[in-house]
């Protein structure tokens, strides 16, 4: 959620990837959230998910093809060098079949956050956030 908002801000996508990005700009972003709007998207993506998930459940089960689950916040982890992040990031290359070190060639270290900061400080209404 709060990526599709900062997308918004910096004018879509990751600041690496828009030449329109300022990351001086991006690091002083404070973003004030619409609270209702906030939890219809979250209620909506949920649901989404568990659809998706029930549907891959169906296909594996019917058709036999290996479905794998991956949770993105493991290899979204700000260090690259992270132990959890790249045994994630193993385990979808061997399920894919390919060599787990290969690891190596994925260059991590280029998939960080593109702001640093905890939602405290990029939240202007991080209590009525967190209370929702």
């Amino acid at each position: 959620f709060i990526s599709q908002i900062k997308s918004r801000h910096i004018g879509g996508g990751h600041c690496e990837l828009s030449a329109k990005c300022d990351q001086s700009t991006l690091n002083k972003l404070r973003l004030n959230l619409d609270i209702t709007y906030m939890l219809r998207f979250l209620k909506d993506a949920t649901k989404n998910a568990q659809s998706v998930r029930s549907m891959l459940k169906l296909i594996s089960s019917q058709y036999q093809i290996p479905v794998l689950y991956v949770d993105y916040e493991l290899l979204s982890h700000d260090s690259s060098k992270n132990a959890t992040t790249l045994s994630e990031w193993r385990r979808i290359l061997s399920h894919l079949r390919m060599n787990p070190e290969d690891v190596n060639f994925l260059k991590l270290d280029r998939l960080q956050k593109d702001i640093q900061k905890s939602y405290q400080e990029i939240i202007e209404n991080f209590d009525q956030v967190q209370h929702a």
